[in-house]
């Protein structure tokens, strides 16, 4: 590093650094998971998720209609890591059939993955680390309360507000230094399976 006065050696560092070493490191650490697949299924995508959403899919519940839920977001979370087809939205606003949307503002680039069926409607919230890579980072029931969680209601409520800063406050704190991906095309978040809606 020498002659090079306006870098330091983090910066150097995280300029050579992928984020899928900081992902690897944060895994071993227990603070991201990844969701993982039954053995001999193929894997075509990444996705991890942070320790307050794996505990949403652990449990423990306070009913079996819960555990059932959290069942069904757990698969709905699968298909993005298989690469099952998936509907995308890159405007705020239009994700009516989309499984996951780019929310407003759309340079803060969070986004949510849609858990509809069964009621209560799910919202996980995160940010692409690199194509094929969703990092999941919070989570918050549509509609309504679910346990301690207040819903986000309409999308004019500051639930949503609270939310999207929730995930970028969630994000600076695990990858600061790492840039979620920015991107024109769904082709710059997903490489094959993929609709605009």
């Amino acid at each position: 590093m020498v002659g090079c006065p306006h870098q330091s050696l983090t910066f150097w560092l995280l300029t050579y650094m992928s984020i899928h070493n900081e992902i690897d490191r944060l895994i071993g650490k227990g603070e991201l998971f990844s969701i993982d697949l039954f053995l001999g299924d193929p894997v075509a995508r990444m996705m991890v998720v942070s320790t307050e959403v794996q505990e949403l899919l652990d449990g423990p519940w306070e009913s079996v209609t819960m555990e059932r839920r959290c069942g069904r977001l757990e698969a709905d979370l699968q298909a993005f890591v298989k690469g099952d087809f998936i509907p995308i939205s890159l405007t705020p606003y239009e994700h009516k059939t989309a499984y996951m949307g780019r929310l407003d503002r759309p340079e803060d680039e969070v986004w949510d993955i849609r858990s509809r069926d069964p009621n209560p409607g799910l919202r996980v919230f995160g940010r692409f680390g690199d194509i094929d890579l969703f990092i999941a980072l919070n989570w918050a029931p549509r509609s309504v309360e679910w346990g301690s969680q207040p819903p986000l209601g309409n999308t004019s409520t500051m639930n949503w507000d609270f939310a999207i800063l929730e995930c970028q406050e969630r994000w600076r704190g695990l990858f600061s230094g790492y840039e979620p991906v920015h991107g024109e095309s769904i082709h710059d978040y997903v490489s094959s399976n993929v609709i605009l809606v």
